[in-house]
């Protein structure tokens, strides 16, 4: 029985690989670079969930915390006043 080869290089590969469902050898196959965040579900006790990096980007996006009032940058500006 002859054993699969990888479209992209041609060396053969596993048989297992193939019948796994991957149609490519393992130094072919793209690699991403996957990324993680801590996610707060409640209180707490956060997990680090697992994503893709446009996920992940997206995520940052609209869990952004904007600092208001003295707790942020227009604190840290000096556009506050401090009184004695």
């Amino acid at each position: 029985m002859n054993s699969p080869r990888c479209p992209r290089c041609l060396k053969s590969m596993p048989a297992e690989r193939k019948s796994a469902g991957f149609a490519m050898c393992v130094s072919c196959s793209p690699q991403i670079a996957l990324k993680g965040a801590n996610i707060y579900g409640h209180k707490t006790a956060g997990a680090v969930e697992i994503m893709h990096p446009d996920t992940y980007r997206n995520y940052k996006r609209v869990s952004s915390r904007k600092a208001k009032g003295t707790h942020g940058p227009s604190f840290q500006r000096g556009t506050t006043a401090v009184y004695r």
